[in-house]
């Protein structure tokens, strides 16, 4: 199999050790206009087009895949699958010249491929994938539900990452690549049967987006979740990203000789790159937070000061600001430490708790991880959201297949536009 320019690198620094300066020191993260974080060496080609392909060919793309590591093929398998990556993004970025190596993000080593003569960088966390239905011991899933305390990383360093460490890592990689907007996959299991690994990272990538306090737009798309759905790529489009699965599929499973494209894909990724579907949260999402269920009802302080539902005209109706926080005044509302616990006011910080994003599917989600519950199944239910609760108050549940509220922004009758 041909290997891009950058590879041998990488096979030299599988017999190094991390110490305080990286052997082979990859390029240094750089502005792109799109970010994608995804869990594995396809997804990206797979669920985020034509948008990827697009980017490729006119903009700056940087995708971060977060289970780089094979757990069953080990460094060998994970080097084969990132290099036939790189060579589908070769041909939409049109050229070969990838610089590669290790960078430190968080204070872990992060395998960082970046074009020379292009905007276009692919980063691995080295992170082993928990499985089709988290059958491994050693997944995201158990991390975040604290069976696990820590994973191996499957890179040439080795070590462990805890959950905070994979946030982090995010975050940083988020404040460095400053995106107009951020691709990632789907948030919530309400569509359906997914791969836990595609919603974990999607999870990750929220939490990490609240960490950087990212105030722009987040594109969720939906995986496995679409088989059923009817097809929505045109032909125009699908000819735009058809291609780089082709020359993916020709290095991954030999279908024509690497380099070349494969004329058909396997059935399920001609399937799914059929159907495009996605949810949008914007940034610049502003208003009262009304609810779905209830009519004329909003976010709003409570008689007692805690937070619950009042009529939309009242002014103790709370506002979702460009911030991404929800304003009471001078206070913002903050999630609680364990997951029941209704909502609280506190001062407006730069804190994960205070950060809320709708999507226009109406999921109000907060960037606060829950907390660590063995009890509970997190493999399809772990992303906390704003939901009304029980006794009038307001909390930020762990939502998901199981839950998911709905809201909708009310402008405020003094921005209707005129004539209305």
């Amino acid at each position: 199999m041909r290997e891009p320019r950058g590879l041998l690198a990488l096979a030299v620094l599988a017999g190094c050790a991390l110490g305080d300066d990286l052997p082979g020191l990859g390029p240094p993260l750089a502005q792109a206009d799109l970010l994608a974080i995804v869990a594995h060496l396809d997804d990206d080609m797979l669920f985020m087009q034509p948008e990827l392909a697009t980017a490729l060919a006119r903009g700056s793309v940087t995708t971060v895949y977060v289970l780089s590591g094979d757990p069953v093929h080990g460094a060998a398998g994970a080097a084969h699958t990132f290099a036939a990556t790189m060579t589908a993004y070769e041909h939409a970025a049109g050229s070969s010249d990838w610089e590669c190596g290790y960078i430190t993000v968080a204070h872990r080593p992060a395998h960082h491929c970046r074009l020379r003569d292009r905007p276009v960088s692919m980063i691995g966390l080295d992170i082993p994938d928990g499985g089709r239905y988290d059958e491994r011991e050693a997944s995201l899933v158990h991390l975040v539900q604290g069976i696990a305390p820590s994973l191996p990383l499957l890179g040439p360093f080795g070590g462990r990452v805890t959950m905070n460490v994979v946030i982090d890592e995010l975050a940083e990689i988020i404040t460095a690549s400053a995106p107009g907007v951020l691709h990632t996959l789907d948030l919530s299991a309400t569509h359906g049967d997914d791969h836990p690994g595609h919603l974990m990272v999607a999870s990750f990538a929220l939490w990490g987006a609240a960490s950087a306090r990212y105030a722009g737009t987040i594109v969720s798309h939906r995986g496995y979740s679409v088989t059923d759905e009817p097809a929505t790529l045109s032909d125009a489009d699908y000819a735009l990203a058809k291609p780089m699965m082709g020359y993916f599929e020709a290095c991954y499973r030999g279908c024509a000789p690497c380099g070349q494209e494969c004329a058909t894909l396997d059935d399920s990724h001609e399937t799914w790159l059929r159907r495009q579907y996605s949810t949008v949260s914007r940034g610049t999402a502003s208003g009262q937070l009304a609810s779905a269920e209830v009519a004329g009802a909003c976010l709003a302080v409570s008689g007692d000061g805690g937070l619950g539902l009042a009529d939309c005209g009242s002014s103790a109706a709370l506002q979702l600001g460009d911030d991404q926080r929800l304003h009471a005044g001078t206070l913002c509302a903050t999630t609680a430490v364990y997951n029941d616990e209704p909502l609280a006011l506190a001062a407006c910080a730069d804190d994960p708790a205070q950060y809320w994003r709708i999507d226009d599917e109406g999921l109000v989600s907060n960037g606060s991880p829950p907390r660590r519950a063995q009890d509970i199944d997190m493999q399809f239910d772990h992303v906390r959201c704003l939901a009304a609760g029980g006794h009038g108050h307001a909390g930020s549940p762990v939502c998901g297949r199981g839950r998911r509220p709905r809201w909708h922004v009310k402008k405020p009758a003094g921005n209707a536009p005129r004539g209305t």
